[in-house]
């Protein structure tokens, strides 16, 4: 199909692909507003050596505190190892919460310009979130005190249970769903000009029969109005 009737058929059929566009963007914007509330739960967590910084005018040298970020880096996904999510399952029992429903709660993220990093629980319930990151943390702290021996990594700020759910990217949505509905559209209104056998110039007729043209009767208008050929 050549690009001069893929452009007539959007042309005849524009009001489909405007149609799909629309109905894609209230699509997103309808799964968005009905989506279910998701609560963010966050425990801050130190990693440095705070027996130095205990003793009388001792202070924190950069080796250190890049020795901190390292470990920190290292040891990191031992908060997603079965040491961790086991025990942590165990003590929420409660919850009746599976081993892979937890890893896909909690997630870690470590800040840039400190010795200080995060772990996140979401779920529909802020009591959970709340519960699932201040467990994670607490069995992660031990877990990292027990294979280095070491108490540089400790809770700084327990996490509190939300209050508000995190808001929702209503925009977001809906512009992918304004794409997509674009795309399911135009796709529709190829596959429909692709399968349809009506001849619209000559081009067609020669690249669909693969005939020579040569020639074609032009249409002249009657007396009363009306075009023939």
């Amino acid at each position: 199909m050549n690009l001069r009737r893929m452009a007539g058929a959007v042309l005849r059929k524009w009001w489909m692909i405007i149609s799909m566009t629309l109905v894609g963007g209230l699509a997103g914007m309808a799964m968005t507003y009905f989506s279910p509330p998701v609560y963010d739960a966050e425990v801050t967590l130190y990693s440095m050596d705070l027996s130095k910084l205990q003793e009388e005018g001792a202070q924190l040298e950069y080796y250190d505190i890049e020795l901190s970020r390292e470990v920190l880096e290292q040891f990191s996904n031992v908060i997603y190892s079965r040491r961790v999510i086991s025990v942590v399952q165990e003590q929420l029992s409660v919850y009746d919460l599976s081993e892979e429903e937890i890893l896909s709660m909690v997630d870690i993220e470590s800040s840039i310009d400190a010795n200080i990093f995060y772990i996140t629980a979401r779920s529909g319930d802020p009591v959970i979130s709340a519960n699932v990151a201040n467990a994670m943390a607490e069995q992660f702290a031990v877990t990292i005190h027990e294979l280095l021996n070491t108490d540089n990594v400790g809770i700084l700020d327990e996490a509190a249970v939300p209050e508000k759910p995190e808001p929702k990217n209503t925009t977001a949505m809906a512009f992918l769903g304004i794409v997509a509905g674009f795309a399911f559209g135009f796709s529709a209104v190829y596959l429909l000009e692709y399968f349809n056998p009506k001849v619209y110039s000559k081009e067609d007729l020669s690249e669909g029969f693969g005939l020579r043209i040569l020639g074609t009767i032009p249409k002249y208008a009657t007396d009363e109005g009306e075009d023939k050929a």
